[in-house]
């Protein structure tokens, strides 16, 4: 047990590292190639800090447990607007944004949990489910990309253009492959020992990744959110949580399934984990526009939400 416990954090360690590696190299390089912004926001930002759990969604489904790609795209959307934005302002500072870039950028996030909610519900990912959600998902993307990728694109243009010559574009391109090379191994190493563990304790494997590697797999965004806020980049960091949660909800959870569709051992507790977080997403868009901004009273108030999520489960 000790063993695995081990394996299963290193993986996860593996995973923050190596995406975080892969977001830097793969934005520069977007941005050398004066790729528009709109593409390196779908691409690099939305997609980038999601790759954890694209990763474990293609490795989990395609070894046989479709179980852990849900438990772990649930898992992570809940850590992510709940566990994971209360953090980053309680470390950081407040988050400060119109009622109407919230409700927006909000709404398709909810949109997206809905969907993904609406799918599982039938107990199975077809191949069919998988593209309507890929689809969706360049639709939400597309509604919200001004407000999740403006302030982000234009310095790491600047910066890639003056100091990343040809030679050093190569070499980046060689990074970029042993970076993924790296999230893959990683996610291989999570879902070895997820399996593991939960056939030696006697826990749905659905619970482990909904909880355990649902944190794991978020701490980009935790990162990437802390240092926004930081830099004074509101917008940033709220286009960084809820672009994750339309990236988790859609294209994430339809990786795996569009290579291998799968059935769902137990829909009920997706069903459950699904229903909440859609629940919470709504409470936390509301409170978030209602007041403009997300605060420390607030983010206690976020931290209380994941927290109920145990109870919710387990009762």
């Amino acid at each position: 047990m000790i063993l695995e416990v081990g394996v299963l954090v290193l993986g996860l360690v593996m995973l923050a590292f190596f995406s975080d590696k892969t977001i830097d190299v793969a934005a520069r390089l977007a941005a050398t190639a004066k790729i528009p912004p709109l593409l390196i926001g779908i691409i690099v930002l939305s997609m980038g800090t999601s790759l954890p759990e694209i990763t474990n969604s293609v490795i989990s489904t395609v070894s046989g447990h479709p179980e852990i790609n849900v438990g772990d795209t649930f898992g992570s959307s809940l850590s992510q607007i709940t566990l994971i934005l209360g953090l980053a302002v309680l470390l950081a500072g407040p988050i400060r944004e119109g009622r109407k870039d919230v409700l927006l950028l909000g709404g398709c996030a909810i949109i997206g949990a809905m969907l993904a909610l609406f799918v599982v519900e039938s107990g199975e990912i077809t191949f069919t489910n998988a593209a309507f959600l890929i689809i969706s998902y360049f639709v939400l993307i597309f509604i919200s990309n001004k407000y999740t990728v403006k302030d982000y694109a234009a310095p790491e243009g600047k910066e890639a253009k003056k100091f990343w010559p040809w030679k050093e574009r190569i070499i980046g391109l060689g990074q970029l492959g042993v970076f993924l090379l790296g999230v893959v191994a990683g996610s291989i190493l999570v879902v070895d020992s997820t399996v593991s563990i939960s056939t030696e304790m006697g826990i749905d494997s659905y619970l482990i990744s909904f909880f355990g590697i649902a944190i794991g797999t978020s701490l980009p965004e935790l990162f990437v959110c802390i240092a926004a806020i930081r830099r004074g980049q509101d917008e940033l960091a709220m286009g960084n949580i809820l672009g994750s949660n339309i990236t988790d909800t859609t294209l994430a959870i339809a990786a795996g399934p569009l290579v291998a569709p799968s059935v769902l051992p137990d829909a009920g507790l997706a069903i459950g984990t699904g229903i909440y977080l859609v629940v919470a997403s709504i409470i936390v868009v509301l409170l978030f526009a209602w007041r403009k901004k997300l605060d420390r009273a607030a983010a206690l108030v976020l931290l209380g939400l994941y927290a109920l999520s145990y109870l919710f489960l387990f009762a």
